[in-house]
Order: structure tokens, then C-alpha cells, then sequence
């Protein structure tokens, strides 16, 4: 997977929403097994962001 401060500069809203779920799948499944990953938290932070900014670009 390419590094969240990589697909913001290039992703439109889609490519963004698709990064983020994964992303959101990926910490779900390592929160099941109750183990918890710093930069998978910090990816998510970075999309998360930058989904909203385009969210709010959209208006």
C-alpha cells in the first residue's frame, strides 16, 4: 500500500474513499486481534483529513 502523504497528492474523492476504507479495514482487523499499529493511525489520520478537505472543496 502507497503511503498516505503519497495518494492524497494525485487521489480524487474515490481514489480517497477506497484508501480510507482500506485502510479503516485493515485497523479493524488488527483491532480484533488487539494489536495496534502507529502508522497504519497516522495513515488513516492523513486520509481522513484530506477526504474531508475534499469533502468540504465539493460544497
Amino acid at each position: 500500500m502507497e503511503k498516505a502523504s503519497e495518494v492524497i497528492k494525485y487521489a480524487d474523492l474515490k481514489q480517497l474513499k477506497f484508501n480510507l476504507d482500506y485502510v479503516e479495514l485493515l485497523m479493524d482487523a488488527m483491532g480484533k486481534r488487539n494489536l495496534e499499529d502507529p502508522d497504519l493511525e497516522s495513515e488513516h489520520k492523513i486520509l481522513t483529513k484530506r477526504y474531508a478537505e475534499l469533502l468540504n472543496e465539493r460544497k
